[in-house]
């Protein structure tokens, strides 16, 4: 039993020694600047060349505010709340497309199940005071919470019974769905369960061929390739296990929350990831994980404010990231 004893002991430390090893690789990323403009309390940032649009606004004019990065100042704000015909209730994801040359910004608005499309261009020409390019009406039935565009098609998540929803360009009814929900043990559990359970948000690539998709509660970081007018998953990383049981009709997660936003950048995919245990309101990201094109962990990197959301510049050098410490505001990072 002493030799034994032995190799455990010397087993355990060695362990203990590479943990420690890998920690002490981690570094500080610090912010190299930040954007004084007042923000309200933003969830979702894209860029469009030097203009940052987040959602949330504090102004009467919209819910969206176009930040001029280099003035460092709301340009004007856009997309008034109400249940008008050019009105939104509820933007529940945006995008920025570029066709062409041309940037597109999109919306979808889950509660009046729209997804609306204007030019970037137009909205800086007239301080967002132009008609939207297209309105595409989804089935009142759908229980869609994003709508992205892909090359050639529209992929949607919600309550669904696979994961992604794959729609026609013309009537942006479904043509097809791909890919299983994490099922954490819980196989037999129905799909409406499960879509709650996977809870999370999508990042489509620049080229509209790969989304990468973070399920909050799972510790998960997967991402899709375009293939043959459907899905398919090019690699999953997983850096907590999958677990929550149920009470009735409640959800109750046993894991820590892992990753929150995530974005492609030249060499792979960039992954913002928080690591605690769900609290009372919201969780922020305390790290950057840097993943390579073929989904392995390169790089770890410590941060010095809590962030909640980012985008990768089109440079792909910096990253403009929402952060609360406590106040919103907008911190720049160079990656």
């Amino acid at each position: 039993m002493k030799p034994i004893a032995y190799v455990c002991l010397v087993l355990s430390m060695f362990s203990c020694v590479s943990r420690n090893t890998q920690q002490e690789k981690m570094t500080l990323l610090a912010a190299t600047d930040s954007l004084s403009v007042e923000v309200g309390t933003p969830t979702l940032i894209k860029q469009a060349g030097r203009r940052l649009f987040v959602n949330h606004s504090m102004s009467d004019e919209g819910m969206i505010d176009v930040i001029d990065i280099d003035g460092d100042s709301v340009a004007y704000s856009f997309a008034v709340r109400g249940q008008g015909p050019d009105e939104f209730l509820q933007i529940a994801s945006m995008d920025v497309v570029e066709r062409g040359g041309d940037a597109y910004f999109t919306v979808f608005d889950n509660l009046k199940r729209e997804y609306v499309t204007w030019s970037v261009d137009s909205l800086d020409a007239t301080k967002g005071r132009c008609q939207p390019l297209s309105r595409k009406s989804l089935p009142p039935s759908s229980r869609y919470l994003e709508v992205y565009e892909l090359d050639g098609m529209y992929v949607a998540t919600g309550r669904t019974a696979k994961k992604f929803s794959l729609l026609d360009p013309q009537d942006m009814h479904r043509l097809r769905s791909c890919c299983d929900y994490l099922s954490g043990g819980f196989e037999d559990t129905d799909s409406m369960t499960l879509s709650k359970a996977n809870v999370g948000r999508q990042y489509v690539s620049s080229r509209r061929d790969r989304m990468a998709g973070v399920v909050f509660m799972g510790g998960t970081l997967s991402v899709y390739a375009v293939a043959d007018d459907s899905l398919r998953t090019e690699w999953t990383y997983t850096c907590s296990p999958f677990a929550y049981s149920k009470d009735g009709s409640s959800l109750h997660f046993e894991s820590p929350v892992g990753y929150l936003a995530a974005g492609f950048s030249d060499d792979g995919v960039v992954a913002l990831y928080c690591g605690e245990v769900k609290k009372d309101g919201s969780n922020y990201g305390k790290e950057l994980h840097l993943f390579d094109r073929k989904g392995v962990l390169k790089k770890r990197l410590r941060l010095d404010a809590d962030l909640y959301n980012f985008v990768i510049d089109t440079a792909g050098s910096y990253i403009y990231a929402i952060a609360y410490s406590p106040d919103p505001k907008l911190l720049i990072y160079r990656i």
